[in-house]
């Protein structure tokens, strides 16, 4: 089986840690769907019906959402991380002479057509976390890494197979890796532009709460669930089928609440909330701007803001994530609102606090009264003040 696209899926994703410790990047939910979902949409609007997925961290997991979007895929591994170019060059014998190349982690939200030689660019300021693409007359001629520009390299090319030629000539960087941008600005791509609130490269665990509002825009309104008559719904709220909400909750859009999960009695769900797939949030609760994954449970009395919550997270009563610094300047110098990232299966005791921007590890136990100002390792106990490096 020949395919038209080749779709970029095998990094580990240290940056969104934790929560790339127990999926991989591509397989991390937005709203509803994993990420690479949007991918596939892409690829889909551009005529793909067959995707080569190379794979490797965590492979299952995007095997499984891929799967579960229901293209015909086939997956190749990547066995050691030896860059992009290594990445594409596992793919070779599965594709045509002419196929589209995308990395798996990326939100699109709105589509571009891509002719033969082309490659996505965005117009968006950045201080040289992205690639620059070099474009005269419309076509790409150089790529500037870790330099500030006004282009950035949106991970998207439709190639000829004449890359895999130049690939082979390709020397390793420094860091040991081959990377499909040493070779690009030699192939004479033409520059498609997307617009950027249509493009966004999902690759800390805050990014999650920009793509979940982007998302939340997107996506129609539908309430199929079942509402309890003193429930207070205000704006775009989405109820899927088999949720609940209660009497006495007050919900204001956009917000999403998924299949099986429970809100309420008596609970607050502030804009931008995600409650997902058989979550449950109590009495006396306050989300705000938050997502909660699948089977994340907070039932009483607590508040979370501008937080993400993984897969079976427990909070126990009176639990608090702190969003906002004293002084407030912007937390981990990103966002003025920044709450807690929690892994999945984390538990914690009554009275559990958590700083601005701390991260914490699957399957970690934060025992009653315990404040968590930094980050806390994959399954720690912590227990009381819990500051590293001080």
């Amino acid at each position: 089986m020949k395919c038209d696209a080749v779709v970029l899926a095998a990094g580990k994703g240290t940056r969104p840690w934790p929560f790339t410790e127990t999926v991989a990047k591509p397989a991390i939910e937005i709203v509803d769907r994993p990420l690479i979902h949007y991918v596939l949409d892409f690829l889909r609007s551009n005529g793909v019906e067959k995707v080569c997925v190379v794979v490797n961290h965590q492979r299952e997991t995007v095997e499984r959402a891929v799967r579960d979007y229901g293209i015909k895929a086939r997956f190749v591994e990547q066995k050691e991380p030896k860059g992009t170019g290594h990445a594409l060059m596992c793919a070779e014998r599965h594709v045509g002479d002419d196929f589209i190349v995308v990395n798996g982690d990326l939100l699109l939200t709105k589509h571009v057509k891509l002719p033969e030689r082309s490659m996505v660019v965005v117009r968006r300021p950045h201080t040289g976390e992205y690639g620059t693409p070099i474009v005269k007359n419309g076509v790409v001629v150089g790529l500037r890494e870790k330099e500030p520009g006004d282009l950035v390299n949106a991970g998207i090319y439709r190639l000829s197979d004449e890359v895999f030629a130049h690939l082979s000539d390709l020397s390793p960087s420094p860091r040991g890796e081959y990377e499909i941008t040493d070779v690009l600005p030699k192939m004479g791509l033409r520059a498609v532009e997307m617009r950027s609130e249509h493009w966004m490269d999902v690759g800390y665990p805050w990014d999650i709460l920009s793509a979940t509002q982007r998302v939340l825009h997107a996506i129609p309104e539908r309430r199929d669930g079942y509402i309890e008559p003193r429930a207070t719904l205000k704006g775009k709220v989405i109820v899927s089928p088999d949720a609940e909400i209660r009497n006495g909750v007050y919900i204001e859009g956009p917000a999403y609440i998924g299949p099986g999960a429970v809100v309420g009695p008596n609970s607050y769900i502030r804009p931008y909330s995600v409650i997902g797939r058989n979550a449950r949030v109590g009495n006396a609760v306050e989300i705000k701007a938050s997502v909660l994954m699948e089977g994340a449970h907070v039932s009483h009395l607590s508040y979370v803001g501008d937080s993400v919550l993984g897969k079976g997270v427990n909070f126990g009563a009176g639990t608090i994530t702190a969003n906002l610094r004293f002084d407030d300047k912007p937390v981990l110098g990103v966002r003025r609102k920044m709450g807690a990232f929690v892994g999945d299966e984390v538990h914690t005791g009554v009275h559990a606090a958590f700083m601005p921007g701390v991260r914490v590890g699957p399957n970690a136990f934060i025992f009653p009264g315990s404040v968590v100002y930094s980050d806390v390792p994959s399954g720690e106990r912590v227990a009381g003040i819990y500051r590293t490096g001080a």
